[in-house]
């Protein structure tokens, strides 16, 4: 399911972590964290496809999805060394439930201190 715009993605994050990577051969004073996680969120139709997209990245990646979080997040973990990959799908009444809390406390923010 790619077309041109996730093809010239793709070429640029892996050009990208090319350029990383040289640099942090290049430079032994560049601080380097100990693990580096990039995290593919999964946004579909609705929660099946989802998860379908979920198992069928778990198939490339040749790894297993699980459930987490109560079952309201769904992810396939790959380790390549200390780096990681991983892509979740959050269920939509996780995301809503989230984002109302993230709503009231903004709204709190606001009226203890008002706008900064």
């Amino acid at each position: 399911m790619t077309n041109g715009k996730d093809a010239l993605r793709r070429i640029k994050v892996a050009a990208g972590l090319r350029e990383l990577a040289s640099a942090l051969e290049r430079n032994i004073d560049l601080p380097v964290p100990p693990r580096v996680e990039i995290t593919y969120p999964v946004i579909g139709q609705n929660d099946e496809a989802e998860r379908a997209e979920v198992d069928r990245i778990g198939r490339i990646l040749g790894e297993i999805p699980s459930e987490e979080w109560e079952g309201h997040h769904y992810a396939v973990t790959r380790n390549f060394g200390p780096v990681t990959y991983t892509a979740t799908a959050i269920t939509r009444e996780w995301m809503a439930r989230y984002c109302e809390k993230w709503r009231a406390a903004e709204s709190y923010a606001r009226e203890k201190w008002g706008d900064v």
